[in-house]
């Protein structure tokens, strides 16, 4: 049986396998979606995804260059002055901040408070040329 299960992996090729694990990465499709797209059973799509984050995971490790981790949180508060403290995916007012911590683990910068409407992306490139400097 697992001798079969490797095989199924081995017969659809390095290149599906980076292509399978960039799509599940970058827009979350489940599986039996993804099967439809490229052909290939779910479960064989499920391994494949596992093997290759875990390899890319690998290779980020063994590379000694630093890399960072960007989220953003919001902060609930009271009753807003504004609109923009209001957000509408949260349902409640609040203050958004972005925190980037590196590889180490260890908390590098954290923003100044934000309007909790404002995008994530918005904020990272406001807080980018901030951060660069």
């Amino acid at each position: 049986m697992k001798t079969r299960k490797i095989k199924n992996l081995l017969r659809i090729g390095n290149t599906k396998h980076i292509v399978i694990t960039l799509f599940k990465l970058r827009y979350n499709l489940p599986d039996r979606v993804l099967e439809i797209l490229v052909n290939v059973d779910h479960v064989t799509i499920s391994r494949a995804i596992t093997r290759m984050v875990i390899y890319m995971n690998h290779i980020i490790k063994s590379t000694n260059n630093n890399y960072y981790v960007v989220d953003s949180t919001t902060i609930r508060i009271g009753r807003g002055k504004t609109k923009k403290d209001y957000s509408d995916y949260k349902h409640y007012y609040g203050l958004k901040y972005q925190v980037i911590c590196d590889n180490n683990k260890e908390i590098i910068s954290v923003s100044q408070g934000y309007e909790s409407s404002l995008h994530d992306k918005k904020l990272f490139l406001i807080e980018y040329l901030k951060f660069i400097h």
